[in-house]
This record gives structure tokens, sequence and C-alpha cells, in this order.
């Protein structure tokens, strides 16, 4: 954009506070769009939540497209008022000076607005898969194959919310002998957090086999497994440079699960390598019954490892 003229420092100053409104009132209504598919997720019935989440994703899928544009403008209307704000006078009066003082901390607050958006975007997209792995442990009897003296001999106990989920992988980290599997699509601090690292160092020393299952397959497929998300693999992948009784395996996965030896699972919706214990409503199942673990471990086992099928970052 060229600028012919100028009057003073403080028209310019006028004009990038209005470019600023415009801005704002864009980044503010993006976040109302975000915010939306929340509240429609709700009221989704048992019959038709295939269906919704189908139509949830494509609104996601929208969202990402409108996020990635109004970026794009987002930050060519900075770089203008920035040009703006260049050709104001050398010596500036106090107000024009304020002006400006006002025009580049609301600079810095979109800063801050674009990458929440991000982030908000992000995290909707993981409640809606977190949803739909709701839908299928809803969906699917877990006792299908079972008669009625094979559920008598053996447990199937509800995991309620994150500190129920929390409380099981701790057991499952005092209890094991022999092996432990571990499969979440994500490594965070939150819940890879220092005592689980001190505990499996623990276990590795004692010559106890850990193998973990993780990579959501949208990541890989980007080439990227960095981020929030994936902040602390780094521990881990050091963990399994320094024992060869830990494991990484890159699978593609959105499961939950763990299996402690063959004495018990547990599967349900929580990240619980991800997120520490909270108030999110969360629910799995906890079983010693050895025909659902042997299909769990088995499934970990068939699942192929895509570490060298991409190239990752």
């Amino acid at each position: 954009m060229k600028i012919e003229k100028i009057a003073n420092g403080t028209e310019y100053a006028s004009i990038g506070l209005s470019l600023l409104g415009t801005i704002a009132t864009i980044a503010t209504q993006q976040i109302a769009y975000i915010a939306a598919p929340l509240t429609l997720s709700v009221s989704l019935s048992l019959l038709n939540r295939k269906r919704e989440l189908t139509k949830t994703n494509r609104y996601i899928t929208r969202l990402e497209q409108q996020l990635a544009h109004d970026t794009r403008s987002t930050i060519d209307r900075i770089n203008t008022i920035q040009e703006l704000v260049a050709v104001l006078p050398s010596a500036p009066t106090a107000a024009e000076n304020q002006q400006i003082s006002s025009i580049y901390n609301r600079i810095d607050n979109l800063d801050s607005i674009i990458e929440q958006l991000q982030d908000n975007n992000s995290k909707l997209a993981s409640q809606v898969e977190d949803y739909h792995q709701y839908n299928i442990l809803v969906q699917t009897s877990l006792y299908s194959k079972l008669s009625a003296n094979d559920l008598a001999k053996y447990e199937y106990e509800l995991v309620l919310g994150r500190e129920q989920s929390r409380q099981a992988l701790l057991e499952s980290l005092s209890s094991v002998k022999q092996c432990l599997i571990l499969v979440c699509p994500w490594l965070c601090h939150y819940g890879f957090d220092k005592e689980i690292y001190n505990k499996f160092e623990s276990l590795l020393i004692k010559g106890v086999a850990i193998e973990i299952g993780y990579g959501k397959l949208s990541d890989i497929e980007k080439g990227k497994l960095t981020g929030f998300f994936y902040d602390s693999l780094q521990q881990a992948t050091s963990l399994a440079d320094r024992y060869p009784n830990f494991k990484l395996k890159l699978i593609g996965t959105h499961e939950k699960y763990l299996v402690c030896d063959r004495s018990f699972a547990m599967l349900g919706s929580h990240n619980f390598l991800t997120s520490g214990v909270g108030e999110e409503r969360e629910i799995g199942i906890r079983t010693t019954d050895p025909n659902l673990i042997d299909r769990l471990i088995e499934r970990y086992e068939q699942a192929p490892n895509l570490e060298h099928s991409y190239s990752l970052n």
C-alpha cells in the first residue's frame, strides 16, 4: 500500500485504531464460531451420533479453513498498521506517542488472540474425537461373547473420571511384574509427568518391559510430532535410548488402553498419558477378563510401526 500524502501522526494513529477494531471483531467472531460445536455436541442423541459426528467434523474442517484465511488477513492488516506507524513524524507529540503505544499494545494482543484461536481449534478437534471414542465404547457390547458364568468369574468395573483413570495407571505401575502396554495418542507433561517418568525408570532398572503405542494418525501424516501434545516425547525417547526394555511404537491411534501383565486391563476415553486429574467427564472400564486382555495385547502387537513409513520432524 502506497501512502501519497501524510497529514499528520494523529490521522494515521486513528486509522490504525480503526483497523485494529475491525481485526478484533474478526478474532472475537472466530472464537464464537469455534465454541458453537461444543453446544451442538451436547444435544446429540445416541441414535444420531454417527450422523451428527460427521457433520461436526465437516464443520471443524470449515473452521480450520476460515481460521487460516482470517489469520492471513489479520497479518496483512497488522503489516498495514506497521507501515502507517512507520511514516509518522519523527517528533510526534505526547498524545501521538500515547496513541502509537496503544496501537503496538493492541498488535501484541492480536498475536495472542490468533494463538488462542489456533489452540481452541485443536482442542475442539480433540474433544470431537473423544466423543467419537466414547460413542464406540457405548455402542460396543463388551460382553457379547461371554456367558453368565464367565461374567461371574471376572471383574468388570467402570472407571469414572480422570482421577480414577490416573489411579488405574498408577496401580499398573505398582503391580506390574513382567510387561506393561500403554496405548495413548499423545505424550504430554500433564500425564507423562515426573512421577510417571521416575516410576518408569525404576521398573526398567528391575527389568520390567514397558511398551508405549502412540501417535495420532493425522499428526503422523502431516509429518509433525511436536508441540503441546508431544512435549514429553523427548523424555520418552531418552528412556528408549538407555533401556532396551522400553519401546516406543508409532501406530497412528486415538485409542486409550493399558494392559498390566495379564492381570488386568483398562480402556476408556481418557488420554491418561496426556492429561492429569481434573473435572472433565471421562469413562472407561477396568477388567480382569483374560479374553479381553488377550485381544488388547493382540491388537497392539498386530499394529504396524509407522516410524519409517513417514517423514517426521
